[in-house]
């Protein structure tokens, strides 16, 4: 009776583990308005890690009928992002955010995330400036349209968009008024997390932080 209730245990618990997908990226600073230039400069290393919910039901009413085009709300499970010495990330254990997935053989392929992000405050401006705002951007462009077979939630890394350059995220801060954000280069998608961890971990040492 114990085996075969072992059993149905690893039945139904797999498919939720396979269903979230995690994978590392890094970046470059290259663009830093004058208000937030006390923290963060250009050519500052990014590191970053993404969980999503690849089984997240598509938000049929955002795309209507598009055969190449899906969104997915509340797919982001957790966010980990390192700008510099900054520090800030998301992590909710009902999904937030959007991830938007398009596979086109004309405008090409991309995997576009927006997610809630809550770092320390830069002086006025805040990160989190309100509670529904995605206010980290991440985009994966593949010009030749080669990396994705169709507008579903890969269930793998999609670590093939290092192959093209032209992938972007964006932070946005806000002191009420005034919206800003600093432009990042993303270079590099990995897949083997480890290695990212690891070359993470060493980089800080290294540095002294």
């Amino acid at each position: 009776m114990r085996i075969v209730a072992a059993a149905l245990l690893l039945l139904f618990a797999s498919p939720v583990q396979a269903a979230l997908v995690t994978f590392a990226f890094e970046g470059t600073v290259y663009d830093v308005p004058g208000e937030l230039a006390e923290r963060f400069h250009s050519g500052d290393h990014v590191t970053g890690l993404l969980t999503f919910e690849s089984e997240t039901a598509q938000s049929s009413e955002l795309f209507p009928g598009s055969p190449r085009m899906g969104a997915y709300q509340g797919a982001v499970k957790s966010l980990s992002v390192r700008i510099g010495t900054y520090s800030g990330g998301n992590h909710s254990s009902h999904g937030t955010g959007i991830v938007v997935v398009t596979a086109d053989q004309r405008r090409g392929d991309s995997f576009v995330v927006h997610s809630p992000f809550q770092g320390p405050n830069i002086g006025l401006f805040s990160s989190s400036f309100h509670p529904d705002s995605n206010t980290f951007t991440l985009e994966l462009e593949d010009p030749t349209a080669s990396t994705l077979e169709s507008d579903a939630l890969p269930v793998t890394p999609p670590a093939r968009f290092s192959a093209y350059p032209g992938s972007s995220m964006r932070l946005f801060f806000s002191d009420g008024v005034r919206i800003r954000s600093i432009a990042m280069a993303v270079t590099k998608v990995r897949s083997d997390l480890a290695s990212a961890m690891n070359e993470g971990a060493l980089s800080r040492r290294s540095s002294g932080r």
